[in-house]
């Protein structure tokens, strides 16, 4: 059977090597496939007797049959496939803690050179055994020369490669027993900070950054930076066992942000020549704004305050989601986490809100319904009420607590930094959102049915994505972009009011069941005492269907075909070429 690193430097001969070198390494790995010796002979026009006897010095000698190649670090990297971006930022972290600890440890700068090849060619395995790369590297380094490195220096290089994941038990590994003792020492110095230097980019982002570092008695602590320097931190601390062994020294990783200016953010001039990550940064800076304005107001249950703040959120949200195939995805999956949850909660106040505000108005306007203080005849307000000084209460902590400063550092550390996956200019990314959004409404539009009211609420939510997407990219569609924008705000305004008297709808729907159970309970009649809120119920489903009359013609201006038309004439404005083909959305 021939191993995943046999198999890789097997292949590596057959494309690269000399013609007979080349064909003996062809007849493993073909007999490898379960080919039988003749078909292998008759394949590569040999004999049978040749065949079997590549194979029997294989069998008995494995690689050490063939020559080593001999190749440069960047050749090898090549061969390996190795992730270029994290090879860099590993090797300049590695270089930046070997300062760090030079002058206190008295490690000779001879000794930078091998860190530096170790830690570029430190995930040389991957492609080849993800989960045992550590192993893999070591051994693809066994069966070669590098190119301009002593072969001592090599043996060194492979053991930092071995040692830079897991366990380190150096006494189990025959390259490391094979070093003198002085080398053994430096060799479990440099696997200690390469380990250290792997961890800062557990997030695989290169966004984390050694600001300072502080040495004393107690620890090493080195202030980190970026939006992934808390996790990447925690992952290098687990990492640096072998740093406090050989260092006798604790690693105290901490993370410091500093807070870009929201306004100078919010202010970037944006064109259709902008990078994709300066409208991210807009978006949320201008959000962010918001929702500090707001703050005080949401925490005193002012109805205003919840739904800025909430709409503040949502459009962080979104902005998140529509650059989600840009920015790196353990990035995009730690916001949103949270700020749907928060969303969540926000939600929750505001469609308490409406209901008590919905209640109040319809006694209002009806006096011969009870007053609300009267629980028994129309108990709506104080159930609600009571829910929403629940909700209310949960939403203040919330903000109250840890969870919405971490939420913000978060938010200010990656507008620091955005950590982009790649960061295309607006006009290369514009068609594809946009097209998308188009598909959204049209199959939202074709699904439509009157006598489905989440179908309208679905209708509502593509035209607000669609609009999102405008406002997204703001200034550099220009001012017809704002007249669309408008035009589907009036329409998403009906949808609203639809979706709102919907829920309405529906929760009074809930209180008749649960108000049905209660009487159950009590061996009542189960609509005892529920005259009026039936009465409210009936109400309310009359205004519902109020407004959906007439809905239809109302959504004309915002017609998938009219919609793909007017999107059309925008693009080509602000891209300044001729309009071509409408955006098909499906």
């Amino acid at each position: 059977m021939v191993s995943s690193v046999e198999s890789f430097w097997l292949n590596w001969h057959a494309r690269h090597d000399g013609p007979s070198t080349a064909r003996r390494a062809r007849i493993i790995l073909l007999a490898e496939n379960g080919i039988p010796p003749l078909s292998i002979a008759k394949r590569l026009k040999t004999t049978v007797a040749t065949v079997t006897r590549v194979l029997r010095e294989f069998q008995n000698n494995r690689l050490t049959a063939f020559p080593q190649p001999v190749l440069s670090v960047q050749q090898l990297l090549k061969a390996a496939k190795v992730d270029p971006a994290h090879a860099r930022y590993v090797t300049a972290a590695s270089i930046q803690l070997f300062h760090i600890l030079e002058l206190s440890y008295r490690l000779p700068a001879n000794l930078i050179p091998t860190l530096q090849t170790a830690a570029i060619l430190h995930n040389l395995g991957m492609n080849i055994d993800e989960a045992n790369h550590h192993i893999a590297g070591r051994d693809m380094l066994k069966h070669i020369q590098l190119r301009g490195v002593p072969k001592s220096q090599q043996r060194v290089i492979a053991c930092l490669v071995r040692f830079h994941r897991k366990r380190v038990l150096p006494d189990e590994e025959p390259l490391f027993s094979a070093l003198s003792p002085a080398w053994r020492l430096r060799t479990l110095q440099l696997a200690a900070i390469l380990r250290v230097a792997d961890g800062l980019d557990y997030s695989q982002t290169q966004s984390t950054r050694i600001e300072n570092s502080v040495s004393s008695p107690e620890a090493i602590q080195l202030d980190l930076s970026g939006p992934e320097a808390s996790s990447d931190g925690k992952r290098a601390k687990r990492k640096a066992d072998l740093w406090e062994t050989v260092f006798h020294i604790p690693f105290s990783p901490k993370q410091i942000i500093h807070p870009p200016d929201l306004t100078q953010l919010q202010n970037q001039i944006l064109t259709i020549d902008s990078p994709l990550s300066v409208s991210i940064q807009r978006m949320i800076a201008k959000q962010m704004l918001r929702w500090q304005i707001h703050e005080s107001a949401l925490l005193a249950g002012d109805p205003e305050g919840i739904k800025a703040v909430r709409s503040s959120i949502r459009r962080i949200r979104k902005t998140l989601e529509l650059a989600e195939g840009y920015v790196r995805k353990k990035v995009s999956k730690n916001l949103l986490r949270p700020i749907r949850n928060l969303e969540s909660m926000l939600g929750k106040v505001r469609d308490l809100d409406l209901l008590i505000l919905d209640a109040k108005k319809y006694l209002a306007d009806h006096p011969a319904v009870p007053s609300a203080n009267s629980e028994t005849e129309f108990p709506v307000i104080s159930i609600w009420e009571q829910e929403q000084r629940e909700a209310q209460t949960e939403l203040v902590e919330w903000f109250s607590e840890k969870a919405s400063r971490e939420l913000q550092s978060q938010l200010l550390s990656y507008l620091a930094n955005p950590s982009m996956r790649k960061d295309p200019l607006l006009g290369t990314a514009i068609t594809g959102y946009f097209k998308n959004a188009l598909a959204e409404v049209k199959n939202r539009q074709v699904n439509l049915k009157k006598d489905e009211l989440k179908t309208y609420h679905r209708m509502r939510l593509a035209l607000r994505q669609f609009r999102f997407t405008l406002e997204f990219y703001g200034d550099a569609l220009g001012p017809t972009a704002e007249e669309l924008r408008t035009d589907i705000g009036k329409v998403q305004k009906r949808l609203g009011l639809i979706s709102d008297a919907w829920l309405i709808q529906q929760k009074t729907v809930e209180l008749l069941d649960l108000w049905a159970e209660q009487q159950a309970l009590q061996n009542a009649p189960q609509l005892h005492g529920a005259q009026q809120i039936l009465e409210y119920a009936q109400a309310r489903r009359n205004q519902l269907s109020k407004l959906t009359r007439g809905i239809s013609k109302e959504c004309e201006p915002v017609r998938h075909a009219k919609l793909s038309s007017r999107i059309k004439v925008i693009l080509a404005s602000a891209m300044k070429v001729p309009p071509s083909a409408p955006i098909s959305g499906g």
